[in-house]
């Protein structure tokens, strides 16, 4: 069950963080270049004096707080999204390698290059945007004058018989033909006033008056006397009777306004008012000369006017929208007289517009002269090959950074699937460089790998049957503990690899005696043992022979002598043991002498006799003769194999001197105790040796004299 957990807990990461940075990325991006624009940071002119610039106080809003908690979680998300994805730490110092000296560069010259543009962009566009007022502020000048002294001439006249109104109407429209034919004021007002005494409201006339027609003072004829409210928000208290031009703020509307003051006689006045609304076919006016979108929006939010030129596709607007530039419009408050940001003008740019824009940096000579506009076009040059090259620093670098990160993952993924058994795993090709080669010397070492497991296994399996082989030959050897015999006889067979080619056998023979086989193959290994088995079997099968050595040697040399191999053959010795007598009789087939301890003497016993297998029994049976001898209750005879005294260490044998002298020393002793007194003498003699050869060891005495028994013999 926890297991399943812990791979559902790394299934959730897997796609939990790339899944947040995504979805952060998406909004803070949507936050901060979104269609209709965020405002981030508040901000609250104060006033301090009329005339004065403002003071501005920014305060960042929730939309602001909301992007920096954006902006955080997206770092957080893909630090641990990049984390995930680079486990090793090479990885991450690659990833942070790259940030450093690919992304980040390119991302602030791309950011240094859309500031740039920006800003070229807006200052352009609020130049033209400000000749274009000035140009229009002077012909108002000059059609408000123009319409002055007309009125003037035409109050001269003095008839009373004539409508003033219509006359006006003419003088107006006659002029607007005139003087303004260059330019489309569709929209252009104009309003003509008497004041017979300044700032005396009962003596405010209007004679023609656009603007208030909307008021239920259409067609008016002659001098029409003006209420004082409407005195006022045409002369504020402020006002003084002079000629004045300005952008003003007029009952939550924009106007470009020039007043025209002449005097009539000593106490009169006329004045003619020229007002522009700033509006949406104003914009359009700008937008026709500029080729861009322009709009404009009240601080307060009482209006917006907008233009939209169906030239570019939406997406390209959006792609443009991080170059928008807006400025603030500040504008005479007319009924206080305070200048005060009214309005922000937002200037979006284009790729048409773009091209226009730097079309009117030649035409206007903004840059002053051909050589600030040989530099400019120098410096942009730069700056696109400088992208250009960070850019291509940029595919480059993500190309590299993927290439090394994901041969990297590989090997490591290798390594881990390695370890956790794998051994067939094999990367796929990484190329021709370093990392291909670790990748290609990792295949090989897998390879190489996988055949030596290959060989251990079949080692293993090898020493398991060796093991199996051995288990079946100590098998064959007699258990003492189970023979009648086995308090007086003590034997060990240590054989110096698994399997070996020593044997030894105890026989219960009729008539209480004790027959003790020992023999030794040439040779060591498997094939010894091979042959170790097959003496066993013969030696079953001439058992009725148990109780004559001559003829069980004789038997045994005639079967053994065809199977046996030339260059294999069998030292062998047989002692029988008889209780009741108390002899003791020994053939002896070209094996060690067999020793015999008696009162603290050590006795050679040494009949002649030659291995099995080396001749025929023509041959074999003239040499071999056994020999009997008296043994003695507290007697003891040894039996042994070549590979006890033949034991070596640095090139010094063990010897049968020492073994004499061990058996002497403990001559005293059961058979088990001198048994186990002579191999710890060799393991001392040996110590940090290595065995050579097979070892077996027998060490007996007279068995108690037993009653004839009339059952077959049997074998240990």
């Amino acid at each position: 069950m926890s297991s399943r957990l812990v791979q559902a807990a790394k299934q959730w990461r897997s796609w939990f963080w790339p899944s947040l940075t995504v979805f952060s990325f998406y909004f803070l991006f949507r936050y901060a270049f979104g269609f209709q624009g965020q405002d981030f940071l508040s901000h609250q002119f104060i006033q301090l004096q009329a005339g004065q610039v403002p003071e501005v106080r920014y305060d960042i809003t929730v939309n602001g707080a909301l992007a920096i908690c954006l902006a955080l979680l997206f770092t957080a998300s893909l630090a641990f999204a990049l984390r995930q994805w680079a486990r090793y730490y090479l990885n991450r110092k690659l990833i942070l390698s790259y940030l450093i000296f690919a992304f980040i560069p390119l991302a602030c010259t791309v950011l240094i290059f859309a500031l740039g543009i920006r800003a070229l962009f807006g200052i352009t566009s609020a130049n033209t945007v400000e000749n274009m007022m000035i140009m229009l502020s002077a012909d108002l000048v000059k059609y408000s004058t123009s319409v002055q002294d007309q009125t003037l001439e035409l109050l001269s006249v003095g008839d009373a018989n004539f409508n003033v109104e219509l006359e006006l109407s003419n003088i107006i429209d006659e002029t607007r033909r005139s003087e303004l034919s260059r330019h489309s004021y569709s929209d252009l007002l104009v309003d003509v006033y008497f004041l017979s005494d300044f700032n005396a409201s009962n003596l405010f006339m209007c004679m023609y008056c656009e603007t208030l027609r909307d008021k239920s003072l259409s067609n008016l004829t002659g001098f029409k006397t003006l209420p004082d409210d409407e005195y006022q928000a045409i002369f504020p208290h402020w006002f003084k009777g002079d000629d004045h031009l300005a952008i003003v703020e007029r009952q939550d509307r924009l106007f470009i306004q020039h007043y025209s003051v002449r005097p009539f006689d000593e106490t009169s006045r006329t004045v003619a008012v020229a007002t522009v609304p700033i509006d949406t076919q104003f914009l359009e006016h700008i937008r026709d000369t500029m080729d861009i979108n322009v709009s404009l929006d009240h601080n307060g939010g009482y209006w917006s006017y907008r233009t939209d030129s169906p030239g570019s596709s939406w997406f390209l607007r959006w792609l443009f929208k991080p170059l928008s530039s807006t400025w603030e419009l500040r504008a005479l408050d007319w009924s206080s007289g305070i200048y005060r940001p009214t309005a922000t003008m937002t200037f979006e740019i284009s790729p048409s517009s773009l091209l226009a824009s730097l079309g009117r940096i030649k035409e206007r000579n903004f840059l002053g002269n051909d050589q600030k506009q040989i530099q400019f076009y120098l410096i942009l040059s730069i700056t696109l090959f400088l992208i250009l090259a960070e850019l291509m620093a940029f595919v480059f670098g993500i190309y590299l950074i993927s290439y090394i990160t994901r041969s990297l993952n590989a090997i490591a993924d290798g390594h881990e699937r390695m370890a956790g058994g794998d051994l067939d795993y094999q990367l796929p090709y990484l190329g021709k460089d370093q990392i291909g080669a670790m990748g290609r010397s990792f295949n090989a070492m897998s390879t190489n790998i996988n055949s030596l497991l290959k060989e251990v296994r079949i080692k293993e399996k090898y020493e398991e049957e060796l093991r199996i082989a051995r288990d079946i030959q100590m098998s064959l050897l007699p258990d003492m503990r189970d023979t009648p015999a086995g308090e007086h006889i003590s034997a060990i067979c240590i054989p110096a690899k698994q399997v070996g080619g020593d044997y030894y056998d105890v026989f219960e023979v009729a008539a209480g005696r004790v027959g003790i086989f020992i023999a030794d193959v040439s040779g060591k290994g498997t094939s010894a043992a091979f042959y170790m088995a097959e003496l066993k079997g013969v030696l079953i099968a001439l058992r009725h022979l148990w109780d004559d050595p001559r003829q069980l040697m004789l038997a045994i040399n005639e079967i053994l002598y065809p199977a046996l191999s030339a260059n294999v053959f069998i030292s062998a010795a047989y002692l029988l043991l008889d209780g009741q007598r108390g002899i003791a009789t020994l053939a002896r087939a070209g094996h060690c002498p067999a020793l015999h301890i008696s009162q603290g003497k050590c006795h050679d016993v040494l009949p002649p006799g030659m291995a099995i297998g080396l001749a025929k029994n023509s041959v074999f049976g003239k040499i071999i003769k056994p020999v009997v001898f008296t043994l003695k209750p507290d007697d003891k005879i040894i039996l042994y194999t070549d590979g006890l005294d033949e034991m070596t260490n640095q090139g010094e044998l063990y010897g049968l001197d020492r073994l004499r002298d061990v058996l002497i020393s403990f001559s005293e002793l059961g058979s088990e105790d001198i048994r186990d007194a002579v191999l710890a003498d060799v393991r001392k003699f040996v110590s940090t040796g290595e065995q050579n050869d097979d070892l077996t060891l027998v060490v007996a005495s007279l068995p108690k004299a037993v009653a004839a028994v009339d059952e077959l013999p049997k074998t240990g």
